[in-house]
């Protein structure tokens, strides 16, 4: 700051230090902030903040988009993953109705063949 001259006063509190100090000011020359100077001529987004963040946002933006897609592709795979185990889980319900269904006819010879056993043995021992 001293490299642009910056100086300081003291106030006494009495309006003749006021005014001095004022007098002092009036004679510096404006400096102006490089944003004061860039929106002169444009609005916020063409000054080199405004492109700054630009960049920045729009890199957010790519790497979220980017984390969207990879997420958007695992759920996908997952529900192609779970299509598959639903019917895998299809195929062994019918399958396992098919083999109940055998045992139930299975069963049912065994219970006519043990009925016909029964009654031969009772016709050969009477």
């Amino acid at each position: 700051m001293i490299q642009h001259k910056a100086t300081t006063a003291r106030y006494d509190g009495d309006p003749q230090t006021a005014m001095e100090i004022i007098r002092n000011i009036m004679t510096n020359t404006p400096v102006y902030l490089q944003m004061q100077k860039e929106l002169r001529n444009g609005s916020f987004k063409d000054t080199s903040a405004g492109q700054a963040l630009t960049a920045h946002f729009r890199k957010q933006l790519d790497e979220l988009h980017r984390k969207l897609v990879l997420v958007e592709t695992k759920l996908q795979r997952s529900i192609g993953t779970n299509d598959i185990l639903l019917e895998r889980q299809k195929e062994y319900s019918q399958a396992q109705e098919r083999m109940q269904g055998k045992m139930d006819k299975m069963m049912e010879k065994l219970a006519e063949n043990e009925n016909r056993y029964a009654r031969s043995s009772i016709c050969v021992m009477m």
